[in-house]
């Protein structure tokens, strides 16, 4: 009815892009649920285990709203994590829900793009930290943390590490860093 429906255009394109990001989760979410019951059902027994765990904790291979830092924003479901324009924090960390296990090899992988009308990529740094690092802190600063930056540098337990090739590491827009 005319009284439900907001009244102006935008009000009314609000309420479509909060239906629009709901529906988009539904479907993030239903995938997560379908490749965790496939990993139950694995032949590896360390696979079928861990799927066990993370059904019965609720968790899914996605970020976490209760880990993510001031001004970055989760959508598709949590797989993609935005620094908000206009954020004056310096730096802004999320964490998965579902921890890297230890002794094992894991393998992760993050795709890099400009978020809207933006024309450059700011200085990003993707890796693995403890528990204990400030959502606040830049990955890799912290004790225990490892982070790749932009530039191709590996940042570990807050000792810059340059690679032989910088320019074989470094990454930016449009990249998918593994």
């Amino acid at each position: 009815s005319p009284r439900s429906f907001p009244p102006t255009p935008r009000a009314r394109r609000a309420v479509e892009g909060r239906a629009a990001k709901f529906a988009e989760d539904v479907i993030f979410l239903a995938r997560d649920r379908l490749r965790a019951q496939e990993a139950a059902s694995s032949r590896d027994a360390v696979t079928r285990r861990r799927a066990e765990e993370i059904a019965a904790d609720g968790r899914l291979a996605a970020f976490a709203d209760e880990d993510t830092g001031a001004g970055i924003s989760l959508g598709c479901g949590q797989h993609c994590a935005t620094k908000g324009a206009g954020n004056n924090v310096l730096y802004a960390s999320t964490r998965s829900m579902v921890p890297v296990l230890r002794n094992r090899w894991v393998y992760f992988e993050m795709s890099v793009s400009v978020a809207g009308t933006q024309s450059h990529m700011t200085s990003l740094s993707i890796g693995l930290s403890t528990r204990d690092m400030p959502l606040n802190s830049l990955v890799g600063q912290w004790p225990g943390s490892l982070g790749m930056c932009t530039t191709g540098q590996l940042l570990l337990s807050g000792q810059w590490t340059a690679t032989a090739d910088p320019r074989l590491s470094s990454f930016g827009n449009g990249a998918t860093v593994g």
